[in-house]
């Protein structure tokens, strides 16, 4: 069911079209969700709430029986648009409120393929999904941030930084629309278990538009990975943005309408329940956060100084909160059941990008930031403790790895050294960002695209190196003795192209940084 739309030659304007043209399409085409060894959701977007039936069997078996069920319906208020922001030339859908349909199904196989199909109001989807494996099982994730997807991105070439000439001016080979689609196919090549994302889905939450983008490259007109690979999430700054009055709320009903997680069962109100949460799949336990807003008033424990604490909802991630309390529990539980830890949140504590400087508002010029990712610092400590594989995050949109060394202490109770992985992967498909730089260096940084992966260039081609839209692969699998191990592994897109700088082929390459990470690593 995967496809890629070369050059986007169906433009959004027939795409409107059509679907004008019918009663009832697929607004969203069926994704995955919280998946589960015995369970699964399935999620789509209906023009209108005609009943939906889903049907599935298990692949491998060609006498298997066929199970089916009825989705649930209801209209989706909150995925509505905003008339302020709705004047738009070329619009990829009418600006209706949709009907959101849901089934979970139970009962499944651990580790199994089903095939599935979806039949509602006239129209039919196929694809497939494959149930959570055991612990002890080889698993992949792919994992991203700051894909940040708006109708604007088409055409829109961003500054790309050239490694000779800071004053230089050049744009980057390809627009945002195909970086990012370029990214999402490569992915798919590689057949993931999940895909991992550390925020900034959309580039502004609250504006309904730029979500339809983002699920038109993972669940519609361009490409429909999630229709067979589920994605998992944490949210970004850009998913609350705007910042004004309680637009960022509007946001995150979008964000919370869309995903469907594993409710934490912490001390939080209802509508704080999947801000942060956690999955065990195979070997390995992901725990997303929510760290967009600390306590106001307290720069050094605040990562969002434009949202306030009377209009969002954002949980506070210091020590002694409800979200704090429950990440050391999970912490404390995933040592004992699971080999690898992984956590997940946007804001990255290390860093050499603008929001590695310290918050404040005094301005850039002072190295001060609004956006700081240093408040998140706190954290660090609880993850050593508890022996966390890598904290994976986003926000300054470069590719920059960093070590952090301390004591974790064992399920025994004794003390052990112990390195934490810190990785910004916000290259998937927003903007190159790369040279800004804070007033001090990052101390434990040991990657960095621009300055470990120079560009190598001949005859006015480039021919390997620089920085490019991609993503960071885990593969966790045995090793020659038969321990688990869990490989990292950032890849980029490079774009070749003529004499002339058009594209003409987009190739998977690694960078220089695949390193390997065993349980409760020495």
């Amino acid at each position: 069911m995967f496809r890629f739309v070369s050059a986007f030659a169906v433009s959004i304007f027939l795409a409107a079209a059509l679907c004008a043209a019918q009663d009832n399409f697929f607004r969203v085409t069926p994704y995955l969700q919280r998946p589960a060894t015995d369970a699964i959701t399935i999620m789509w977007l209906m023009q209108n709430d005609a009943p939906g039936r889903v049907e599935w069997w298990e692949a491998s078996n060609g006498n298997a029986k066929v199970f089916s069920g009825i989705s649930s319906s209801r209209l989706a208020p909150e995925l509505g648009y905003d008339p302020r922001q709705t004047n738009y030339a070329k619009p990829y859908l009418p600006f209706t409120v949709p009907y959101q349909h849901r089934i979970r199904i139970e009962g499944l196989k651990a580790a199994a393929r089903y095939c599935y199909k979806v039949e509602c109001g006239g129209v039919t989807y196929t694809n497939f999904f494959r149930t959570a494996p055991l612990s002890n099982s080889s698993v992949r994730f792919i994992c991203y941030s700051d894909s940040e997807t708006e109708p604007e991105s088409t055409g829109s070439r961003v500054s790309w930084d050239d490694p000779k000439d800071e004053k230089a001016s050049r744009r980057y080979l390809i627009d945002q629309t195909a970086g990012y689609a370029s990214n999402i196919v490569h992915m798919i090549r590689r057949n993931p278990d999940l895909i991992l994302i550390s925020g900034d889905l959309a580039e502004m939450g609250s504006k309904q538009v730029d979500w339809d983008e983002f699920w038109r490259h993972n669940a519609g007109a361009y490409n429909d990975p999630a229709g067979a690979i589920p994605i998992l999430a944490s949210p970004g700054n850009h998913d609350y943005h705007s910042y004004t009055a309680e637009a960022g709320e509007v946001g995150m009903r979008k964000y919370l309408s869309y995903f469907e997680f594993n409710p934490n069962g912490a001390d939080v109100e209802q509508d704080r329940q999947e801000r942060f949460h956690r999955l065990d799949y195979g070997p390995a336990t992901l725990i997303f956060l929510d760290l967009n807003n600390g306590p106001d008033g307290d720069p050094s424990r605040d990562t969002n100084l434009r949202l306030s604490d009377k209009t969002c909802r954002a949980p506070d991630f210091n020590e002694g909160s409800p979200q704090w309390n429950w990440l050391e529990a999970q912490l404390k539980d995933a040592q004992l059941k699971s080999k690898f830890i992984f956590v997940f949140s946007h804001q990255c504590p290390y860093s050499v990008g603008p929001h590695g400087r310290a918050n404040g508002d005094k301005g850039r010029e002072n190295y001060e930031e609004w956006l700081s990712g240093v408040p998140t610092r706190c954290l660090t400590p609880l993850l050593i403790k508890y022996g966390v594989s890598a904290w994976i995050c986003g926000h300054d949109e470069i590719v920059e790895h960093s070590v952090v060394k301390g004591k974790a202490i064992g399920v025994d109770g004794k003390a052990r050294s112990h390195k934490l992985h810190v990785y910004d992967v916000g290259f998937s498909g927003d903007g190159l960002r790369g040279r800004q730089r804070t007033a001090k260096k990052n101390p434990y940084e040991t990657f960095r695209v621009h300055t470990d992966s120079k560009e190598i260039w001949k005859d006015g081609r480039l021919i390997d190196g620089g920085k490019h839209y991609g993503h960071l692969e885990i593969n966790i699998s045995p090793d020659k003795k038969g321990r688990l191990v869990a490989e990292m592994i950032p890849v980029y897109i490079f774009v070749g192209h003529d004499e002339d700088g058009k594209p003409s082929k987009f190739e998977r390459r690694v960078y220089d940084d695949v390193i390997r990470i065993y349980p409760q690593e020495q």
